[in-house]
């Protein structure tokens, strides 16, 4: 059993190219058994050489002494493993009661940005988390039940952004024998048990009544049924994003597209098209209801429709005028926090304070326009190394083909970005100054590269939000 569990941690690497020599990976440890043993799996048997492994545990505010011990637990593991770890500490509760939230939700939540601010501080390429088969069974079966698309069928995905999970496709009874095998002791959330919480309800009832009374490899057959949807999904996300490059207008915070593009197009698509333009503009589907992303279907239907309206939460405006379907975020007049520079790793780099992700790749470049969304840079042309941050006072720009320097404040009047939006707006600088902001210009210094000269390719990407963490 020990040796399965390795052998799916080199299969989940070769087949997702992830985590690679010398990675900084942060490896989230709840002191339970899938995290113990994913944790124990990679420093025994690493699927990549020279990883730098650190553990990270956060203590929910909850609990009490148990919570304190769980804490404690992580720390003498990691000792004993020669691992670094960090522990970090939140109030749930109090952030459940602030965000009007649940408990689950604002645990999930605190995780994430904890783990997220863990691997930015750490220089971390990869956020690796403990998940198994059994998680995605679970996942799946909610999100059936809670009414969901292809996306939701499509369960966990093994990598999203620089969040990985190495033991997806291993069952939980694995890692439960694999601790017994090499001896490690882990902690036990009573919290599991209660049915006080959905996904308990989901394990401990819907899932054995399926496996004892209708398959008993019920899991294994939703995972496959999920993986199965995933691929499906993706060409229908391809489809989508190829309408909206071709047809679509896209300026931060706001997407417009030919409502007659959206109609036209087989109904999967349509609704693919329309959920991706709420998602790139609020930054996650969450809370936006089947109900809400039809009523925008119907509406594009309508030739010489012209209406407007908000979706619940008033947080994104859809409109219909002269044949042209814009979806677009509320912002008030405050400017949005400004964002401190953060260095540019390669691989994955989650930017939360700007909802997107930049990915950075050593690559041979390729003549002609780039692909949307991206850029390439010779290292000749960089001034230092590369960042990204919120504009700031006095920023100017030498935008290709204008013969001069702008200001960054006078393009985004230009561009009609509004006031609250701009801060929020990623700028990538070097040592010289900006050099790209995505979307809107291109310094001059960067020059045209030759056909298979060597290139670092920086690629940016809207937020993707997972339920599950």
């Amino acid at each position: 059993m020990t040796q399965s569990l390795a052998e799916s941690l080199h299969a989940f690497a070769q087949g997702n190219q992830a985590p690679c020599h010398s990675d900084t990976v942060i490896v989230a440890v709840s002191g339970g058994q899938d995290s113990c043993a994913l944790l124990h799996a990679l420093v025994e048997r690493p699927p990549a050489p020279g990883l730098r492994l650190i553990a990270a545990h956060l203590h929910h505010g909850m609990r009490g002494a148990e919570a304190d011990g769980d804490a404690s637990f992580v720390q003498e593991f990691c000792k004993w493993l020669g691992v670094s770890c960090e522990i970090g500490y939140a109030d749930v509760p109090l952030l459940a009661s602030r965000r009007h939230r649940g408990i689950e939700e604002a645990g999930r939540f605190a995780r994430r940005e904890f783990l997220n601010r863990t691997a930015d501080r750490c220089s971390a390429r990869w956020i690796a988390t403990g998940h198994t088969a059994d998680d995605q069974a679970e996942t799946i079966l909610l999100h059936i039940l809670r009414g969901c698309g292809a996306e939701g069928l499509s369960g966990i995905a093994p990598v999203s952004g620089r969040w990985i999970r190495p033991i997806l496709s291993v069952r939980r009874e694995q890692t439960a024998a694999y601790c017994r095998a090499v001896g490690i002791q882990f902690r036990t959330d009573p919290g599991n048990h209660s049915l006080e919480f959905r996904r308990n309800r989901v394990r401990l009832e819907i899932l054995p009544i399926a496996t004892d009374h209708l398959n008993p490899r019920s899991v294994e057959a939703v995972c496959r049924m999920a993986k199965i949807v995933a691929d499906e999904s993706e060409a229908v996300q391809a489809a989508a994003e190829a309408l909206l490059a071709e047809y679509g207008s896209v300026r931060p915070n706001a997407v417009a597209v030919p409502a007659a593009r959206v109609h036209g197009s087989h109904v999967a698509i349509a609704r693919r098209v329309v959920r991706t333009m709420i998602a790139r503009v609020r930054g996650t589907m969450a809370d936006v209801s089947a109900a809400s992303v039809e009523r925008v279907l119907d509406a594009a239907r309508i030739d010489g429709a012209n209406r407007s309206w908000t979706l619940p939460g008033n947080d994104v405006r859809i409109s219909l005028c002269t044949g042209t379907l814009c979806i677009a975020r509320v912002v008030g007049s405050a400017a949005s926090p400004t964002m401190p520079a953060v260095p540019l790793q390669t691989g994955a780099n989650w930017l939360m304070g700007f909802g997107c992700t930049i990915m950075v790749t050593d690559e041979l470049a390729v003549p002609g326009a780039p692909e949307s969304g991206s850029i390439q840079i010779r290292p000749a042309d960089i001034v230092g190394g590369l960042a990204v941050r919120s504009r700031v006072a006095g920023d100017r720009i030498r935008p290709r083909g204008l013969g001069g320097t702008k200001k960054l404040q006078d393009i985004f009047v230009d561009r009609k970005i509004p006031l609250g939006c701009r801060n929020r707006v990623p700028v990538v600088v070097d040592g010289a100054g900006p050099l790209w902001v995505p979307g809107h210009a291109v310094d001059e210094r960067i020059g045209k590269a030759d056909a298979n000269e060597c290139v670092i390719v920086l690629r940016i990407a809207e937020r993707s939000d997972d339920e599950m963490l």
